[in-house]
């Protein structure tokens, strides 16, 4: 019997996870630090009470107002 080592195991289930995200991927902490660069930008000052998921689609569908 083949055994995996815990590596692989990891890498196989990582693999699997970011195909559940729409975006394929994991999110960074670059993405995250786009979006709070956007809001915190004075051009953007006309913007207000938003909400912003930096998600890469995971919330598509599932919120509920």
């Amino acid at each position: 019997m083949n055994e995996l080592g815990a590596d692989s195991v990891s890498a196989v289930f990582e693999t699997a996870a970011a195909r559940q995200i729409p975006a394929g991927r994991f999110g960074t902490p670059a993405d995250v630090a786009r979006a709070v660069m956007f809001f915190a930008d004075p051009k953007a000052s006309f913007t207000t009470g938003q909400t912003l998921f930096v998600c890469g689609g995971t919330s598509v569908g599932s919120i509920v107002y």
